[in-house]
């Protein structure tokens, strides 16, 4: 008589192992890609008075600000600086959330969490992205 070995979830034991480990392996180096595209997660946006590069979590990397912009009051530049923020921080939560997607579903908790985190108006500008584009069509 043969004997044949226990089966673990209705199949061999070391094959099921060896799928899990590949599964394991595949799920790490996903992390991997996902931990580079966010820490080189950096954005650029512009209008008449100035240039903005945002980093990976709403850091600001550089700001440039243009010819137009000494004929600017303090009101206008602020204003304008506030609007770029928003613009590249809505670009820059998008693509996060979208490496976070890439791991877990949309609807994931942890998904979920990170665009709870996202301040309104950041939000806001998305949603409208969101219109004006159709994604949410």
């Amino acid at each position: 008589m043969t004997e044949t070995p226990e089966t673990f979830r209705g199949e061999d034991p070391q094959i099921w192992l060896n799928k899990f480990r590949a599964q394991a392996e595949q799920l790490q180096k996903q992390a991997e890609a996902a931990e580079e595209r966010l820490a080189n997660n950096q954005v650029s946006v512009q209008n008449k008075l100035m240039k903005l590069s945002l980093g990976s979590g709403g850091a600001v990397q550089s700001l440039e600000f243009l010819t137009d912009a000494g004929r600017a009051s303090a009101t206008e530049l602020t204003a304008a600086f506030k609007d770029l923020y928003t613009k590249a921080g809505a670009q820059v939560a998008r693509e996060t959330m979208a490496v976070m997607a890439s791991l877990a579903d949309e609807d994931d908790p942890s998904v979920q969490l990170i665009r709870r985190q996202v301040p309104l108006d950041v939000q806001l500008e998305m949603d409208a992205e969101d219109e004006a584009t159709g994604r949410n069509a």
